[in-house]
């Protein structure tokens, strides 16, 4: 709760006699423990999961799942939800089985594994309809406007955004910040600037009422992408170097290499052709550290641009 704050929390079963949890009080702090503790606790998933523990493995990898994501351990966060999944599905516990569904699925669309993501979304979608969990149909719906997206269904993704964004309205939840970003993003994907900037930049009002920094860099990704393709690439600049300054904080690497991307276009359509350079490489290194597909068109784009800069005889 301390790295992702606006999350509802578990309803966590009392510790046994005796036990006493490490006193933690800011999200660096979190992130630090979870850092030194990440192979204890995967291991932890694996034990509660072989011992039947069906609750306490889909809890723990509730709690993992973001850090795992944000350090980009794709196959790490895939083992840990199929474990949590598999415990879940055994006790029959069909609140576990709905958030390792909605879980597994995000780290695939993470990943670029789209169609592995898309039936468990749906999964997930049917299990929080049938237990009536509003906030959990938001998450998924959210998750399959990112999907439909990053496929180029944005249409599609669009009426998911709203979906998503009804559902918060309607328990009064903190995620109509990121819904309105999503909603704005995919207003730019579709064209549609003036609207894109609007939900946007009210997003990005929400957001820092909220105080919610790990919502802030991805709005200021939105709105460096709106600004670029608006023509204010100074603009651009500004938002984009502030959500690269704000991923690394997180520690959430491949927000870092997308805005360190998003970055280098800006900087080659101002014709500072050695800046965008420098970023291109900068977000190539961390695509392939963790091991991510983004990393593949970027690379041809930096093959492209050596080719284009080399001198002719």
């Amino acid at each position: 709760m301390l790295i992702e704050p606006y999350y509802d929390p578990l309803t966590l079963a009392p510790a046994s006699p005796g036990v006493v949890g490490d006193q933690l009080t800011t999200a660096a702090d979190a992130l630090d423990w979870f850092g030194a503790e990440r192979s204890a606790l995967l291991a932890a998933v694996q034990l509660a999961a072989c011992a039947g523990l069906g609750t306490r493995a889909w809890q723990l990898v509730w709690s993992l799942n973001n850090f795992l994501l944000r350090d980009g351990l794709w196959h790490e966060q895939a083992r840990m939800c199929m474990a949590g999944l598999e415990a879940a599905s055994r006790a029959g516990d069909i609140t576990g089985q709905a958030h390792c569904l909605h879980r597994l699925a995000v780290g695939y669309t993470r990943s670029d594994r789209f169609h592995d993501a898309g039936p468990l979304l749906e999964q997930a979608l049917t299990l929080f309809e049938t237990m009536g969990d509003q906030i959990g149909q938001a998450y998924v719906h959210g998750m399959l406007g990112v999907l439909a997206n990053r496929q180029q269904h944005t249409a599609a993704g669009l009426g998911h955004f709203e979906r998503t964004l009804d559902l918060y309205r309607a328990a009064d939840h903190p995620g109509q910040a990121m819904a309105l970003n999503d909603i704005g993003y995919t207003h730019a994907q579709l064209g549609n600037y003036p609207q894109a900037l609007a939900f946007c930049e009210q997003a990005l009002a929400v957001v820092r009422e909220l105080g919610a920094a790990n919502w802030e860099n991805a709005v200021l990704d939105s709105l460096g992408y709106i600004h670029h393709q608006l023509g204010d690439q100074q603009q651009a600049i500004t938002c984009y170097q502030r959500s690269l300054d704000l991923s690394r904080e997180l520690a959430d690497r491949w927000t870092e290499a997308t805005a360190l991307d998003h970055l280098g276009d800006t900087y080659h359509d101002l014709g500072d052709t050695a800046a965008a350079h420098r970023a291109w490489t900068h977000a190539l290194r961390v695509f392939s550290e963790i091991d991510h597909p983004d990393g593949d068109p970027l690379r041809a784009k930096l093959h492209s641009h050596r080719a284009s800069q080399a001198p002719t005889i």
